[in-house]
């Protein structure tokens, strides 16, 4: 029978990742906090960052390429990093969709889970059916497809309906969160609907993803 996902902590008391040392502190909203050597830029979005020492430089950080595949996507266009040694602290989150790649050098994301975090690691063929909003990241030699499964509601004459989810295929890591996230529908012109960004309590995990 295959293995459940996993739950993954919500405190780390001492993490290493190149040029960083960092650990995961608090319960409700957990507080990424790192001592920086100098040597490995950070980026981050301007509102995740809660404090700094007044000796760690932050700059704007150069999107050069994509600008516009960010726009329609919903992506952050301002990104800043941390372009000294010294220490430095994050807390809460935004949502989009984006790839990262550690290319010949290993690399290091942490992200923002709403609620309880798990981890599946699927086997190879091995599928997973998550809710949309329910998952948190994949690894890139994870597949994912979109599932629809059709109902009779028996509601108003025998309506119908749908229920979607993501199913992922391995080998590799998918990461779940419990507080799946939803966002606000707000109606526009036509009748068109835009997704908007919330925030919800929830934790913070850190995870090497060197693809």
């Amino acid at each position: 029978m295959p293995s459940a996902p996993r739950i993954l902590p919500t405190q780390i008391q001492q993490g290493t990742a190149p040029g960083v040392n960092y650990r995961l502190e608090g319960e409700l909203v957990p507080v990424l906090h790192m001592a920086l050597d100098g040597r490995v830029p950070v980026y981050f979005e301007h509102h995740v960052l809660l404090w700094k020492y007044p000796q760690m430089q932050i700059g704007l950080h150069p999107l050069g390429r994509g600008l516009k595949r960010r726009v329609f996507g919903g992506m952050p266009l301002l990104l800043l990093e941390a372009q000294s040694d010294g220490e430095i602290a994050f807390s809460g989150g935004g949502f989009w969709v984006d790839h990262f790649f550690a290319g010949d050098h290993e690399g290091v994301v942490w992200m923002h889970g709403y609620g309880n975090v798990f981890q599946k690691d699927l086997e190879p063929g091995e599928t997973i059916d998550i809710e949309p909003g329910g998952w948190l990241y994949r690894d890139h030699s994870v597949q994912m497809t979109q599932e629809i499964y059709g109902f009779k509601t028996g509601f108003l004459g025998g309506g119908a309906g749908n229920l979607v989810f993501n199913r992922f295929t391995g080998p590799g890591r998918v990461g779940l969160q419990s507080a799946y996230y939803h966002p606000a529908v707000q109606e526009g012109a036509g009748g068109d609907s835009q997704r908007r960004g919330g925030d919800m309590l929830g934790g913070i995990i850190g995870g090497l993803l060197d693809n």
